[in-house]
């Protein structure tokens, strides 16, 4: 008998998913079996996965780039002006469009970094180049209506949409304060959550909170400060679950430090995470400090001889530029030195390598220069040992740069933070102690001092370097002396490097030890006494017996997850780092918000729509809200200093900064898909208004 062939089943397009993803596709009438994109205008296929071929084609980069192109073409006669405003306006037609377009330059000049001053000339501007355009010709928003446009209309609406979210999602916070550099003192707020629904971690400002006076900067004006901006916000502390700090005394004191403070008076289950990116800082630096001492040579000395002999002269450049042609090595400038950015020195070094040889040529050339600083230059370039101290900083720097970019990160790592950090201690062990040793040790708590290194020949030096190590010995240049001098100060900088991270790294904090679970790729290793952790030690995760059991059941069911269901690679993103020779390679990672956002919106098959993993992504949600460092906060000063320079030093600190950094980072897309609500385009004549019959009275008065 012939066997019979079984139908092949054929998914049906749904209507409802239309809604699910945004209108952007719907049904094709007389064909179930394929659906309408609206933004690529084609029918596709659905009838082999369903909903999970539409998902794909959303995610697809084609249709990014359509739906960002289609977005960026819609002119203001495309905007249906009557039902943005309505009726009952006081906006006819015209006066929308023009008052849309002021709104829309605030927010480009806002974005971009420009003075407002420029709007000046900007408005009369507009109006000449395009005076066909009415639109153009009612343009009139100079400095003073294009800042109280931001302050009073864009601002304030960007931040409402924040807190309303805020009022009820779990969040955590961000403190860095400013030098005490002024009057005033900056501690600006910034809040990150997750969002289920845009499928990632938001990071937005909150407030700049200012503190003045002669107690501005301690513990206890700051953390009434933050307590303050709370309660100004009309959110709840039980809604805060954690805040990221630097590891200052002032912040966490074990006495009276702002953590101690914000517990016992506002938030008892608050989380605090310092900044590890600032301990690998302050690990390198002090393993060049023990190099420094044991060895004789200082590499911050001489990276910042060479940036002032070179940096304020012409001549001496083109002098150098010659002895670069003449070695046949590409000229390159001498980088800046920075103390408190330890790390850039990697850099540094790489430039002082390459240009090694002309600087050598130039120093040793140049005898006519009678000053302290070229005898030093030119005594260290003589020194045949100072190449091999620049080869050894090269090949053991990168073990910090690795983990300190993954801490810099924006999107959530605090997964990863324990692997990572036994990773680079282990690293850092295995350059001076023997590997079959330490596999067998805890690395965390061994005394290197109690160890038996490696011999000097085995020590770990990198491969130019001992190289040139050999190379100097066999031609006699460097006695055997002064090898076992840099072997025993390569030893000391390591031995350094791992008592100072092993006291300092926080490797033992059981919320990062808890954590793991929420990596989807290591899935089959979490315990769901990991996820229970969480809703033990924060209060806001209250569940009932029942729901502790449908928790559990989600637990499992989430270990039993594939790729396909998650649809893993439109999480994947191509991350850029440099490698051990300074090369850009580009590596693929995933973004472990984006995976979450995608098991949030699994269902349940049934009638009715039920969150397959509710419960469990309820959990994950403040765990992804922790940050793994205070990098975030740092950028927030990156933008303070493009905003406030000198030649802007007056600009208001809780209205036009505010507004401007608020403009610039709750702002989800960029000023080109930003698209202001009729009640932001009309609130900007009101506030304006206002303004301009304030200031008409007092200078009448």
């Amino acid at each position: 008998m012939s066997q019979v062939k079984k139908k092949k089943f054929s998914c049906k397009f749904k209507p409802e998913w239309g809604e699910k993803f945004g209108n952007e596709v719907k049904s094709i009438p007389g064909n179930q079996h394929f659906f309408l994109c609206v933004i690529c205008d084609k029918a596709i296929s659905c009838e082999h996965m369903g909903e999970a071929d539409v998902s794909r084609h959303i995610q697809n980069a084609l249709h990014k780039k359509n739906k960002l192109a289609k977005k960026e073409s819609c002119s203001l006669k495309q905007v249906s002006i009557r039902s943005m405003i309505g009726s009952d306006s006081e906006l006819n037609s015209q006066e929308f469009k023009v008052r849309f377009a002021e709104v829309k330059f605030s927010m480009f000049i806002a974005e971009h970094h420009i003075s407002i001053a420029v709007m000046d000339h900007l408005s009369p501007l507009v109006a000449q180049c395009f005076p066909d355009s009415k639109i153009a010709l009612g343009f009139a928003s100079r400095r003073t209506k294009t800042a109280c446009i931001m302050n009073d209309a864009i601002a304030p609406s960007l931040l409402q949409s924040v807190t309303d979210k805020l009022k009820w999602q779990h969040f955590s916070l961000s403190v860095d304060g400013s030098n005490d550099a002024g009057l005033r003192k900056m501690n600006p707020i910034a809040v990150k959550f997750f969002s289920i629904d845009q499928k990632k971690v938001v990071f937005n400002l909150l407030d700049m909170c200012t503190t003045t006076g002669k107690d501005a900067a301690t513990a206890e004006s700051i953390a009434s400060a933050i307590g303050s901006v709370i309660v100004k916000h009309s959110l709840s502390w039980d809604n805060v679950v954690a805040i990221s700090m630097d590891n200052t005394s002032v912040n966490f004191g074990r006495r009276s430090g702002i953590m101690i403070r914000l517990q016992s008076e506002f938030c008892p289950h608050l989380y605090g995470m310092g900044c590890p990116c600032h301990i690998i800082h302050n690990t390198a630096e002090q393993g060049y400090k023990a190099f420094s001492k044991s060895s004789g040579f200082d590499i911050e000395d001489l990276s910042v001889d060479l940036c002032y002999w070179f940096d304020k002269s012409t001549k001496r450049k083109a002098e150098l530029e010659s002895y670069s042609q003449f070695c046949d090595v590409q000229y390159r400038q001498i980088l800046d030195f920075c103390s408190t950015r330890w790390l850039c020195m990697q850099a540094i070094i790489r430039r002082i390598i390459d240009m090694y040889e002309p600087l050598r040529s130039y120093f040793r050339s140049s005898g006519q220069e009678d000053k302290s600083r070229f005898e030093r230059l030119k005594n260290t370039f003589d020194d045949p040992m100072t190449i091999l101290y620049l080869h050894f900083y090269n090949y053991a720097l990168p073990v910090f740069d690795s983990l300190n970019l993954l801490l810099q990160r924006q999107d959530p790592q605090i997964h990863r933070l324990q692997t990572c950090m036994q990773c680079f201690v282990k690293k850092c062990l295995l350059r001076i102690v023997d590997s079959s040793v330490v596999s067998s040790l805890d690395i965390w708590t061994c005394d290197t001092a109690a160890l038996s290194l490696l011999p000097d020949d085995e020590v770990n030096i990198g491969s130019l370097a001992d190289e040139g190590l050999q190379a100097l010995l066999e031609s006699g240049d460097i006695s055997d002396y002064q090898k076992s001098k840099f072997i025993l100060a390569v030893k000391t900088f390591w031995t350094t490097v791992h008592k100072y991270a092993r006291s300092k790294l926080p490797y033992k904090d059981d919320l990062i030890l808890n954590s793991q679970w929420i990596d989807f790729f290591r899935k089959s290793e979490a315990k769901f006494a990991q996820v229970k952790y969480f809703f033990n030690h924060f209060p806001a995760l209250s569940f009932t017996s029942v729901e502790t059991d449908s928790l559990r059941d989600e637990f499992d069911d989430y270990k039993t997850l594939t790729d396909e269901e998650v649809n893993i690679e439109s999480c994947s993103v191509d991350i850029e780092y440099k490698d051990s020779l300074g090369n850009m390679v580009k590596k693929k990672d995933y973004k472990m918000d984006m995976i979450w956002g995608n098991i949030g919106h699994l269902k349940l098959s049934g009638p009715e729509v039920v969150r397959r993993f509710g419960l469990l992504t309820k959990v994950a949600s403040i765990l992804l809200a922790i940050p793994h460092s205070n990098a975030d906060e740092e950028r927030i000063f990156s933008s303070v200093r493009k905003n406030k320079t000198e030649f802007r030093s007056s600009m208001e600190l809780d209205r036009t900064l505010s507004s401007l950094l608020i403009c610039q980072l709750n702002n989800e897309g960029d000023c080109l898909s930003y698209l202001p609500s009729s009640s932001v385009v009309v609130k900007s004549k009101i506030v304006t208004k206002a303004y301009n019959t304030e200031h008409s009275k007092k200078n009448k008065d």
